[in-house]
């Protein structure tokens, strides 16, 4: 296995309305490059998108919009729920300025209804007829994005797709992620029945 570990900054991995486009590099670019270097695989069911947090995010934003390059995506404490993240008070969502946030997402308040919510895109993209990714997400039941993770199951469970979905005590912190990146490698490789 090949671990392949790019910086997003703090973009989310979006295209930013005002900065680099970091889907497409990470989506379009980033594997095209590393397999001209390395002799990695060129299989969709070999190519796999794993991310914590704001990264669980771009895992999933970026493989669902790339679904023919990636088989599968994983999100740890993913911040599946942009909208709800953008406009919460948890510290993690108020240390970013406003005009940062509008240099990602054009306006942070508004992206529920556009491709950048999961949910969203995730109904596009099956209505398109493009194939999605198996999904998996692991969150700690103490986190504070568990609520957001929670809604992102449900819809997507009511588009019919219906994500490999783990809670264990925890926060948002390595502990949890050290902890469980065993869990999400399993799953990548398939290596449980999940």
């Amino acid at each position: 296995m090949a671990v392949v570990m790019p910086s997003g900054e703090n973009s989310s991995y979006v295209n930013m309305a005002h900065g680099e486009a970091y889907l497409d590099y990470i989506g379009r670019e980033l594997p095209a490059f590393t397999r001209k270097i390395f002799p990695l695989s060129r299989k969709r069911e070999e190519t796999w998108l794993a991310g914590l947090s704001m990264g669980g995010y771009g895992a999933f934003r970026v493989g669902l919009e790339y679904p023919e390059t990636f088989g599968r995506l994983a999100a740890l404490s993913g911040a599946l729920d942009m909208q709800a993240l953008q406009n919460s008070q948890e510290a993690h969502a108020t240390k970013m300025p406003a005009s940062y946030k509008n240099a990602v997402f054009a306006d942070y308040r508004q992206v529920a209804g556009t491709r950048d919510d999961l949910a969203v895109l995730l109904a596009q993209q099956l209505a398109a007829g493009r194939p999605i990714p198996p999904l998996f997400m692991t969150c700690g039941t103490e986190d504070f994005i568990l609520p957001g993770n929670e809604a992102f199951y449900r819809k997507a469970a009511q588009l019919g797709v219906t994500p490999v979905f783990e809670k264990h005590p925890g926060v948002h912190n390595w502990e949890y992620w050290d902890g469980h990146i065993r869990d999400v490698l399993a799953w990548l490789t398939g290596e449980t029945t999940n």
